[in-house]
């Protein structure tokens, strides 16, 4: 994209060279905490446990779980959605705690699975695990006998298939000795090997997929390893050693040196050597990240902040690699990044949701607030977009043309820091005129 343009001269040209020389540095941003209207509440102590993203048909939104009876102020039994503004319940919500969702299509179109302690869900019977449509709740044959922890999606050579895992050992009339696979009309067990389960997730090592599990379950007791196993679709074997205390979280992230297995608990060993709460497993062996956390890890998630992916980590901890870091923190796949505008309790569930302004980190747990925002145990962390490849093209269309002109200018109303084109910390008159000589200069 290029303009004709006749070359400023004088104070003008001064003016041209200062900002184009300041527009590389320009468009600074630092991610901002923010509420979700009210929160969750309701019940003595609420609790947002986890995640999922679902879109119905009507846009994509974010489901909310965990111990709770309101959603911004509203009745939600359990369970909410988030669509980027408002808060709506699902059905009369379920009748106890949600822990897991995740998203499945079984041939009749994509559906959310939700997974936890309850036996109820729309007012009627569904034990520990439902189907949501988008409109009404569906109870899957017989259900399970005790809690859900885990619902994940795994193919094991005969096609994409729901597992479920967590603490139960019945459906209906069948009995299970570790996890379950949904084969369309009932859950058919996966064998022993697996005890009580917290998170499960897909991993390939570079041997092919397998399903991990983590939980509260070791070798002496009848699992195949201790607190983490792999399921290659016929029997379950140990992660090299395991750990010697429960797995609560479970990620894949990528540092650089290739796709690898994260994990996050209370241990404080990884096969025999130290590994504070959080360990990376690369197919072939563990290794600790830096010196880890000084409390337990309840959750992982990717999320690029604007500074390049990387991983975040919630729960019950204050510090990251020695430096304070309340309950959030960030490893870049080299060293902690502390988060000292964390949050003021504990937390439990992350998730990356993108509401309409980019993909945001949010954070649920049990906490009054983050980054000095009141929240009401549910808050975003705003990241910073990407900059534009040409920084006249403001809204990023790869055309200049009036909108460009139209964007800063809303940019600039709004007071964003991508608005200060000659980045002198103030927004005049001269950022104006700093852009229109970027907008005639063009773009390559």
């Amino acid at each position: 994209m290029q303009h004709q343009w006749t070359r400023p001269s004088g104070a003008l040209a001064l003016l041209s060279v200062t900002c184009l020389a300041a527009i590389a540095s320009a468009q600074t941003c630092t991610p901002q905490w923010e509420a979700l209207g009210s929160g969750t509440g309701g019940s003595a102590f609420p609790e947002v446990a986890s995640f999922g993203v679902f879109d119905d048909g009507s846009g994509a939104q974010l489901y909310v779980g965990g111990f709770f009876t309101t959603a911004g102020g509203m009745p939600a039994n359990y369970i909410a959605r988030w669509d980027g503004t408002q808060w709506r319940d699902l059905d009369q919500g379920v009748d106890r705690n949600v822990e897991t969702m995740t998203v499945f299509d079984d041939g009749s179109g994509p559906a959310l699975y939700i997974g936890g302690s309850f036996t109820e869900a729309g007012g009627a019977p569904a034990a520990r695990v439902v189907r949501w449509d988008g409109r009404f709740f569906e109870p899957m044959s017989f259900g399970f006998n005790q809690r859900v922890g885990a619902l994940v999606v795994y193919d094991d050579g005969t096609g994409p298939a729901l597992h479920a895992l967590g603490s139960f050992t019945r459906s209906g009339p069948y009995e299970f000795e570790g996890g379950a696979k949904w084969n369309g009309t009932r859950w058919v067990d996966l064998g022993p090997g697996v005890g009580i389960t917290y998170d499960a997730i897909v991993y390939n090592d570079g041997r092919g997929d397998k399903l991990y599990a983590a939980g509260l379950f070791t070798e002496d007791r009848g699992a195949a390893g201790n607190h983490i196993v792999q399921w290659n679709g016929s029997i379950w074997t140990s992660v090299r050693g395991g750990t010697n205390a429960e797995i609560f979280a479970l990620e894949v992230f990528d540092d650089g040196d290739g796709p690898a297995l994260y994990a996050g608990g209370i241990f404080t060993q990884v096969d025999g050597q130290p590994a504070n709460r959080i360990a990376k497993w690369d197919g072939d062996r563990w290794s600790p990240l830096g010196t880890g956390l000084n409390g337990a890890v309840r959750a992982l998630q990717v999320f690029d902040d604007g500074t390049g992916p990387a991983l975040f980590a919630a729960g019950a901890f204050t510090t990251a690699g020695g430096t304070s870091s309340p309950h959030v923190a960030k490893w870049n796949g080299a060293t902690w990044v502390p988060m000292p505008d964390g949050t003021d309790r504990n937390t439990k569930a992350l998730e990356v949701f993108d509401s309409g302004d980019g993909p945001d980190l949010f954070v649920g747990g049990r906490f009054d607030e983050a980054g000095g925002v009141a929240a009401n145990n549910i808050a975003k962390y705003d990241g910073c977009p990407p900059p534009p490849s040409c920084y006249a093209d403001c809204d990023g269309n790869g055309e200049l043309e009036l909108f460009d002109l139209l964007c800063f200018q809303n940019d600039f109303a709004r007071g964003l820091p991508s608005a200060d084109c000659d980045a002198d910390g103030t927004l005049t008159l001269f950022d104006f005129l700093c852009f229109q000589n970027a907008f005639f200069v063009g773009c390559p």
